[in-house]
């Protein structure tokens, strides 16, 4: 694992692990459980993250596979 994160809000604030609030263009975090945690429930993003998946939305493989699966058998 990295020891630091590219983070950002997702949407209004989120405060940091010591407390203060994270600037709304985002900051480098340590790789705590804190921070993954922040991640995994959607109050923040990766900024390299965040730029890609705005660039380009692709639904996951899964779905993908099953769509092409029910188009298939018409």
């Amino acid at each position: 694992m990295q020891n630091l994160l590219n983070v950002r809000p997702n949407v209004g604030q989120v405060r940091k692990e010591d407390g203060s609030i994270m600037p709304a263009d985002g900051c480098r975090v340590p790789n705590h459980s804190y921070y993954r945690r922040r991640l995994r429930d959607g109050d923040l993003l990766s900024v390299g993250q965040a730029a890609s998946s705005e660039q380009s939305p692709q639904p996951p493989a899964a779905e993908t596979a099953v769509l092409a699966k029910n188009r298939g058998a018409k």
